[in-house]
């Protein structure tokens, strides 16, 4: 489970509690901090809570609904999984939750890339403020709003996403 800028390992004793979540989903558990391993802190789902899982926000619920969102800039560099580094943005809540939207177009290539090389330019406009940030760059100076549609149709999809249309379903904030 990511809490604010922590990965916090949580122990689930029965799958079927958790089988319906994916990543970007609002949760609120029941649980009990484990005495082994206490660096760093383990916890364990109580799945005799009444309610050991409570899902506040689905975002698969969302699939498919058109958004807009604002956030900070991440890099994913291109790495032996991937062919080309990936361009996401990064929504910060008020409760200090942290949740990734992959930008992506699936339906023309050549749209795709004029849609990564919109955001690369944008990228390099403040290298300065790059800052590594567990396994993503992220940018402190570069903001952008865009405008799509939610896709979340896999529980195990690493990011949500939002597939754009053009490069003119992005805003660079300066």
């Amino acid at each position: 489970m990511e809490y604010r800028d922590a990965v916090v390992p949580v122990f689930v004793t029965k799958p079927a509690l958790t089988q319906n979540l994916f990543r970007g989903d609002k949760v609120k558990l029941a649980f009990q901090i484990m005495k082994f391993p206490k660096h760093p802190t383990h916890l364990m789902l109580d799945a005799g809570a009444p309610q050991p899982v409570q899902v506040l926000e689905s975002i698969a619920s969302r699939n498919g609904e058109a958004i807009t969102q604002e956030g900070y800039l991440v890099l994913f560099p291109q790495s032996p999984e991937i062919l080309f580094s990936v361009f996401a943005m990064r929504q910060d809540d008020a409760e200090g939750t942290r949740l990734n939207f992959t930008l992506v177009n699936f339906d023309d290539p050549s749209v795709f890339q004029a849609i990564r090389a919109k955001l690369q330019a944008a990228w390099d406009t403040h290298p300065e403020a790059v800052v590594n940030d567990r396994n993503q760059y992220l940018n402190r100076r570069v903001r952008v709003k865009v405008s799509g549609t939610l896709n979340e149709v896999s529980a195990s999809q690493a990011n949500p996403q939002i597939l754009l249309k053009s490069p003119d379903d992005i805003t660079v904030i300066d």
